[in-house]
């Protein structure tokens, strides 16, 4: 029952966010669920914890650190809701735009079942070359 912590989304988040900075792939695949839909800020939604971990495989080295900051939420007992801004460095620049993230709690413990970024930020040139094309 997630309903008496307001900071379980802010806390699992960070817990990603570490993992992420830290090139964790085991850890941040952990943290998805099974049916998750992941879209990175250059790359298609991948559906499935399987291919979003080929996401994050292809991505995660390409960049640097991913800052994330909630600006609203919503949490019942089992569910919770987080909208908010990114920062994604990549090389010399900062690529900025808003994520949502769906974290469920499941008999496993929380799990991320939606995780998608905008790619407001991601200009041409970057966006080619993170994404291999």
């Amino acid at each position: 029952d997630w309903s008496s912590d307001v900071c379980s989304s802010d806390l699992y988040l960070s817990e990603f966010r570490y993992a992420w900075n830290n090139d964790d792939l085991s850890s941040t695949t952990s943290m998805l669920s099974p049916r998750a839909v992941v879209r990175l800020p250059w790359d298609v939604p991948a559906v499935g914890k399987t291919d979003a971990a080929l996401s994050l495989e292809r991505l995660m080295p390409k960049v640097g650190a991913l800052q994330m900051s909630i600006l609203d939420f919503d949490i019942s007992e089992r569910i919770s809701f987080a909208l908010g801004r990114y920062a994604l460095e990549t090389g010399d620049q900062f690529v900025t735009g808003y994520y949502t993230a769906v974290i469920q709690l499941q008999d496993e413990g929380p799990q991320l079942t939606a995780l998608l970024f905008s790619g407001a930020g991601a200009n041409a040139a970057v966006t080619e070359e993170l994404s291999g094309r």
